[in-house]
């Protein structure tokens, strides 16, 4: 029987250096489905113009569970440069909207861009695992921008695990600085797990009202995109099926994504992985302000 992983996200076109590539959350699951040896199945919508994404979907071992295609829509395009540690992203088409789908478990909820209509994105939100950054970015071509989205009040009530980053979760939380955002996220965490993605440095995991600091494994990338695709897949992974913590499955995840840095996609046993994986420690909240403001 085989272990699937049900990744709710439009597939999406990037454009990065000049040319156009497949991309989106289904895509960089399917890559850490190969390391970790479970089915990525992707739900979502593309444009008339999206036929060779999902071709490419395949082509990385990506399976369909139920890809809308609305022939007049574009599918969702984003314009992405790096400039050192931070990334410009242009919006180009926003994809799609999504009214139904089904619902399956064990998912993770990856928004690229507000695709999801609010009341679906509630049903799909519900116990899964959430990664606010299309919850929070502004549904409208050109720069991109994130706002606070009043459906984050919700997710941070019935989400199982949220994760984004600092710009990601101060909008999600509403919050106008760092050390605001940090004790509305320990506040949060007595109800839903929070992984606060660090890039280079790691993550922060938020839970019980407890904030521990796991450091990034492997080398750093000049093409970090889908890195946070891949290491929340690996979470669900470890955790729905490998029965390990969440902190744990934080912890292996960020051996998942060294992986993805180095471009190794060979199956790896995740008892294999686990030895590798850095270790936490537990901070206190001056201490994980700090780590934000070394990382930004």
């Amino acid at each position: 029987m085989s272990r699937e992983l049900h990744v709710y996200s439009n597939p999406t076109i990037d454009v990065i250096g000049g040319g156009a590539r497949a991309g989106g959350p289904g895509l960089y699951a399917a890559l850490a489905a190969r390391i970790l040896g479970f089915e990525a199945r992707v739900y979502g919508a593309i444009g008339g113009d999206g036929a060779w994404v999902l071709e490419e979907y395949t082509k990385r071992g990506a399976r369909i569970g139920s890809v809308q295609m609305h022939l007049d829509d574009k599918t969702t395009r984003m314009r992405i440069e790096y400039r050192g540690p931070g990334r410009l992203i242009l919006v180009e088409e926003l994809g799609p909207l999504i009214n139904t789908i089904p619902a399956r478990s064990p998912r993770m909820v990856s928004p690229v861009i507000g695709e999801f209509e609010a009341n679906l994105l509630h049903v799909l939100a519900r116990g899964a695992f959430v990664d606010v950054q299309g919850v929070v970015r502004v549904r409208k071509r050109g720069l991109l921008e994130l706002t606070h989205n009043p459906i984050c009040a919700r997710l941070l009530e019935d989400a199982k695990l949220v994760h984004g980053d600092a710009r990601e979760l101060g909008a999600c939380t509403n919050s106008s600085s760092i050390p605001e955002m940090l004790e509305k996220l320990v506040t949060v965490s007595y109800k839903v797990s929070i992984v606060l993605s660090l890039g280079y440095r790691g993550a922060l995991y938020l839970e019980n009202g407890e904030v521990y600091h796991i450091p990034a494994w492997g080398p750093e990338t000049t093409d970090p995109t889908g890195m946070g695709d891949v290491m929340l897949a690996s979470m669900v992974y470890l955790n729905a099926y490998e029965g390990l913590s969440l902190l744990d499955a934080v912890r292996v995840a960020t051996v998942v994504c060294g992986l993805h840095a180095e471009k190794r996609y060979e199956p790896i046993e995740p008892s294999k992985l686990e030895k590798l994986a850095p270790a936490h420690r537990r901070v206190d909240v001056a201490e994980a302000k700090q780590i934000i403001n070394e990382q930004a």
